[in-house]
């Protein structure tokens, strides 16, 4: 038995990771009150282990259904990246996700490059 996907928000982030997200897993039936911590629970994502945020407490917002937050790991590939969420020492409380890396854009210039204290602006081709 795999409980149905947890949700995940934000669904994406830098392959530089650092992102925080939340994961919300749900039917997990009874196994939740086995959740006493973030320390009872396994997070993966792409082919890591994610940390719990330090304030990422995990609550039990139903009695069938798990949040917590957590710090994305870094990623080399862009793309769908499988997560998932378990309870330790459990065989049915499981959840899956999908987090989309993406590369961060990077800026390599702008115009104008110049600008005056009264606010007119020139480039260094004077346009």
């Amino acid at each position: 038995f795999m409980a149905p996907p947890a949700t995940v928000s934000p669904s994406e982030g830098s392959t530089a990771g650092g992102d925080t997200v939340t994961v919300t897993a749900l039917g997990w039936g009874p196994d939740v009150e086995s959740v006493a911590s973030s320390d009872d629970l396994t997070l993966t994502l792409c082919g890591s282990t994610a940390l719990a945020t330090p304030s990422g407490v995990v609550s039990a917002a139903t009695s069938t259904s798990v949040t917590v937050t957590f710090t994305a790991p870094a990623c080399a590939s862009t793309g769908n990246s499988a997560g998932s969420l378990s309870l330790a020492g459990s065989t049915t409380a499981r959840s899956a996700f999908t987090f989309r890396y993406y590369t961060p854009p990077t800026i390599t210039s702008f115009r104008p490059n110049k600008a005056t204290v009264l606010g007119s602006t020139t480039s260094e081709e004077g346009d």
